[in-house]
């Protein structure tokens, strides 16, 4: 990075030194904190989980959706896919709601979604969301 070109004086020293030493902190409470999550999260998550996907029944499709938000509210958005009973990808999408806060942001996706797979075609539509 080049700070040269953004110099500004601030308590005696040069803008560039005072956001190095910003950011120095910032990276050092970032490492701090990261380690610290590692570590509880291995102490903590002792166990195994069984995670799969379930396929809708043979006439259906799924409609797997989520949502995010960073901040609540914040710049939120949505994704998700559609998919047949074998698992086989169909279509996949995505879109931005603005600022808004996660369940929001999740309801939107869905109904969204559902639009999409019902101009598609699909009437049997088994949708995913958290």
């Amino acid at each position: 990075m080049n700070f040269g070109l953004h110099k500004v004086a601030m308590n005696g020293y040069s803008g560039a030194v005072r956001i190095m030493e910003m950011l120095v902190r910032i990276k050092g409470l970032e490492v701090h904190f990261r380690q610290s999550f590692v570590k509880d999260c291995k102490e903590s998550w002792q166990h195994n989980f069984n995670i799969k996907w379930i396929p809708p029944s043979p006439e259906s499709i799924a409609l797997n959706v989520d949502g995010s938000s960073l901040g609540n509210p914040g710049p939120a958005g949505y994704g998700g896919v559609l998919r047949n009973t074998y698992g086989q990808w169909l279509k996949g999408f995505h879109g931005s709601v603005g600022v808004s806060e996660i369940l929001q942001a999740e309801q939107i996706g869905i109904l969204e979604n559902l639009k999409i797979a019902w101009e598609d075609g699909y009437r049997s539509i088994e949708c995913w969301s958290d």
